[in-house]
């Protein structure tokens, strides 16, 4: 996401609430325009205030990818149900669902 800061008239020392430097025209061209030349999945927003970056940690790792693979073996395995008919689990073969139904 990226964040533009709307510029105050004399850094707000006026004391006026709505002192900005530009108009809100003049704000939208801007904003339009850099929405157009950022990737689909970035956010533009324009705010008239300080916004503080905020970081996320990194989930790609393939050990958090393992213990999702391991918690939904636990869950089939613990409930009885086989995860092949359910979603594929590990298998690709028809016979494999086949045996599973007949089981459950």
């Amino acid at each position: 996401m990226i964040v533009n800061k709307i510029p105050l008239v004399d850094n707000g020392n006026s004391g006026d609430v709505d002192d900005f430097a530009i108009s809100m025209e003049m704000v939208n061209y801007f904003r339009q325009l850099e929405e157009q030349s950022v990737p689909d999945l970035v956010g533009v927003i324009t705010a008239p205030f300080e916004v503080d970056k905020i970081t996320f940690n990194d989930t790609s790792h393939a050990s958090d990818t393992d213990a999702l693979a391991k918690s939904i073996n636990n869950l089939f395995s613990n409930s009885g149900l086989t995860q092949t008919v359910v979603s594929g689990g590990n298998s690709t073969s028809n016979l494999a669902i086949k045996f599973a139904q007949l089981a459950d």
